[in-house]
């Protein structure tokens, strides 16, 4: 299934209000939720998709650094502080 740069952009910026999870690991992306998973390659991320990324966690993952919970756990894990 396509989704739109945008469309991707507002799906995150509402499950950054009840959590989600990011795995990044050599070639791929991983956004998980209760609402949704998206599975892409680490060189199709778009740039606003990153940026966002970015402000949520402070940080863009990088490979091999397991799984990162954003949003609703990030204040108990220490994510974006």
């Amino acid at each position: 299934m396509l989704i739109s740069e945008q469309g991707l952009c507002r799906a995150i910026k509402q499950i950054h209000k009840t959590g989600y999870d990011i795995l990044m690991d050599e070639s791929e992306l991983v956004i998980s939720s209760e609402r949704f998973l998206v599975v892409m390659d680490r060189r199709d991320i778009p740039r606003k998709v990153q940026g966002l990324l970015v402000e949520h966690m402070g940080c863009l993952p990088d490979g091999g650094n397991g799984v990162k919970e954003i949003g609703k756990e990030e204040t108990k894990h220490g994510y974006g502080n």
